[in-house]
């Protein structure tokens, strides 16, 4: 049995622009040009070759923004932006299509003509069990070719085409041995190669394991029998002061009570498989592949059971489909005239961040596979997920300064779902919790009349299913951090990086609205928040962040603690915070 081949992509940080001023202007393959207006020294980059329809980015070593381009359907790059002296010769170029983001390559001194950017590589769960389909984005009809090794001496290259038009390319790769893999592919363009793309790592888990996850699953089994047990004793106890009173009920009533709690069991999982969109062999297949996925978890019955997700601080990508978050989209923050504004790659959870000043704004989503905005989905609810966004404008208040939209989007080959499973998508957590109670009352009442295991069993089944899915609507309330300064009034425009602790490879960056509050997500680990402003250090005090590391559990949680900042002495202006 195989894992789901598991890409890891190197993670990409996007500035904001914070005290620089930018202007627009316009050159041949490109729709839109932001540049800095106080350079001193002009970079022309001519006929570079990318994916079509993608964002061209420059930043220079300290990752500043410095140019923005979105491309035509040629997919030519050509353009000429200002940028300071100093950063001649360590300016980096790369580009960001539907599958993710190329490898960044250096502009060497004042102009780049005729390369070939490398391509993008990402992998797609559509192949065998010893098999990996790989796919990206690259210039049209260039040649890729994907070199795969792996840590048991598999050595190999492969080559296919980019189409001619889209530039999309895919390659199947089969008949491989179990091991973790490395892959990276190179475009050529007439005889011209672009740099290796970034490096994709996966795994072909070796056969001879059903055996030890047969076992794994046996443990987690009886280790839910113990919970229920567990869970039917405490009812017990508190159940048992009218146990004598429901046993003196009429027999005709006992044997109802019996008959209906049994009989509701069957209906109730078919109401939670279908609010799952569970209707077919396949979906059952993906359920129990999912339970082994879930193994050391406290139970496996959150797999299917969906109750309302919990209020996020934080806009989610997902499939309109599926209902299911996704990764490595690319999300755009665009003012009321559709200017750019700033930009994020989804993480593992679909989670993207934005707290900008107050205004209005829009989003723009893409994917590799999907359309935006979804045509499928209707109104500003869509079960699980709350204030839906199809591309219309909305507000940035003070009563609501985080962008937590909620953006669906169909995959190309979407198949229509019948009314049934829409309707439990949509209402089935409502309508499980009042059958769920319902067949609660009547099987304890069931229970406590006859106590036999079967009234047990069923009485179990309810208690346990009731408190999963009621767990499910829990809910936060919107929360960010603030930068202060000694005074305690908020600071606009303070730039926070966040950073790795070990390395201090920076991961995001940061600037604080006009009432001084951020917001950060980042995958599991241990980071440090740096001041990148050129006016403003940070200082420590009581209560508030004091250069300590940072740790995140689970991708889901937020860095926003406290930052109090102070006004730099004139001698330290151009020193920024380092680890």
């Amino acid at each position: 049995m195989r894992k789901a081949a598991t890409s890891v992509l190197l993670s990409v940080a996007f500035l904001a622009l914070c005290t620089t001023a930018f202007a627009q202007t316009r050159g041949e393959g490109v729709g839109a040009l932001f540049t800095h207006v106080d350079g001193d020294t002009e970079i022309s980059i001519t006929s570079v070759k990318t994916a079509p329809w993608s964002e061209v980015i420059v930043e220079n070593a300290e990752e500043e923004l410095q140019a923005v381009a979105e491309l035509d359907s040629q997919g030519l790059v050509n353009f000429t932006f200002n940028t300071a002296g100093a950063d001649v010769g360590s300016l980096l170029i790369y580009a960001v299509d539907e599958a993710g983001v190329t490898n960044k390559i250096l502009i060497p001194q004042i102009s780049l003509s005729g390369d070939v950017l490398p391509p993008t590589l990402i992998t797609k769960d559509e192949a065998d069990e010893d098999s990996v389909s790989l796919t990206g984005f690259s210039y049209p009809g260039a040649s890729i070719i994907v070199s795969l090794t792996s840590d048991k001496g598999y050595s190999n290259s492969f080559t296919t085409t980019a189409g001619s038009t889209t530039g999309l390319w895919e390659l199947i790769i089969d008949t491989l041995e179990g091991g973790n893999y490395t892959a990276q592919a190179v475009s050529a363009v007439d005889g011209q190669q672009s740099q290796a793309s970034q490096k994709l790592l996966f795994e072909i888990e070796a056969t001879g394991l059903i055996e030890k996850a047969i076992e794994i699953v046996t443990e987690l089994l009886e280790s839910i029998a113990e919970q229920l047990d567990a869970v039917i004793e405490i009812i017990s106890s508190f159940t048992k002061s009218i146990t004598e009173a429901i046993q003196a009920l009429p027999e005709p009533i006992k044997q109802a009570a019996r008959a209906t709690s049994a009989a509701a069991v069957p209906i109730t999982l078919l109401s939670l498989f279908l609010q799952a969109g569970l209707a077919t062999a396949g979906d059952l297949w993906l359920l129990f592949s999912q339970l082994f996925l879930s193994i050391g978890k406290f139970s496996f019955l959150p797999v299917f059971i969906k109750g309302r997700k919990e209020a996020k601080p934080w806009g989610t990508l997902y499939d309109s489909l599926t209902k299911q978050p996704l990764s490595q989209g690319l999300v755009r923050l665009l003012d009321e005239a559709g200017k750019f504004i700033d930009m994020e790659i989804t993480s593992k959870s679909g989670a993207f961040t934005f707290l900008p000043r107050e205004g209005k704004y829009k989003l723009e989503a893409s994917k590799a596979g999907y359309n935006f905005p979804s045509q499928t989905v209707s109104g500003k609810r869509d079960g699980e997920y709350n204030n839906v966004y199809r591309g219309e404008g909305f507000e940035v208040s003070e009563d609501q300064p985080v962008v937590d939209q909620s953006i669906p989007i169909d995959p190309h080959d979407i198949k229509k779902a019948n009314a049934i499973s829409r309707f439990f998508r949509k209402h089935g957590p409502v309508f499980n919790i009042a059958l769920l109670t319902t067949g609660l009352v009547i099987s304890v009442i069931s229970y406590l009349a006859a106590p036999a295991i079967l009234n047990q069993a069923i009485a179990g089944f309810y208690i346990v299913t009731l408190a999963l899915v009621l767990a499910g609507t829990r809910r936060t309330v919107v929360r960010w951090g603030i930068v202060k300064d000694t005074t305690g009034s908020p600071v606009e425009a303070v730039a926070l990086s966040l950073v790795t602790a070990d390395t201090g490879k920076l991961v995001k960056r940061r600037v604080t609205n006009e009432r001084g509050r951020y917001q950060f997500t980042a995958p599991q680990g241990k980071y440090k928040l740096l001041v990148a402003s050129i006016e403003w250090e940070r200082i420590d005090e009581k209560g508030h962040y004091q250069g300590e590391e940072l740790a995140v559990l689970k991708e889901t949680e937020l860095i926003n603690v406290p930052v109090v900042v102070n006004k730099k002495p004139e001698t330290a202006l151009k020193r920024r915070e380092v680890m």
